[in-house]
């Protein structure tokens, strides 16, 4: 977890306690043993090592994680729906562009506006 991101949260929802996922943990762990596997003759375990120091920093939130059986894959999901739509929004440098793609994408939005642009009349198929 980002430290901007616990900064926004502290800031913004001071009463709410920081919850650790365990797939974030597995996820730290399992490049940590690639990492060994890969250099295992060579290395000191140095990425157990920044594992350990990672587990230790967020210790609370991990077991806050047990308590409450909350995750954050709800927020990963709606990140990933931000990143797809930054990439469809290539090509526009500002956020004010950004934002109408984001509610597109991710709004689920059922009352959309009709179309600017106006069918004067519909021509007869002929045949």
């Amino acid at each position: 977890m980002s430290a901007s991101y616990r900064a926004g949260v502290c800031e913004h929802r001071p009463w709410a306690a920081i919850t650790v996922d365990e797939f974030h943990v597995i996820q730290l762990v399992n490049k940590a043993v690639d990492e060994v596997r890969r250099w295992a003759r060579r290395c000191c375990l140095e990425p157990i090592q920044a594992v350990a120091k990672a587990l230790k920093k967020h210790w609370p939130g991990l077991l806050n994680a047990f308590d409450s059986r909350l995750t954050d894959g709800r927020v990963e999901a709606v990140n990933s729906l931000i990143q797809a739509a930054k990439a469809r929004a290539r090509g526009y440098g500002t956020t004010r562009h950004l934002i109408p793609i984001l509610y597109l994408v991710a709004g689920r939005l059922t009352q959309l506006p009709t179309s600017p642009f106006v069918v004067q009349s519909e021509l007869p198929l002929t045949t």
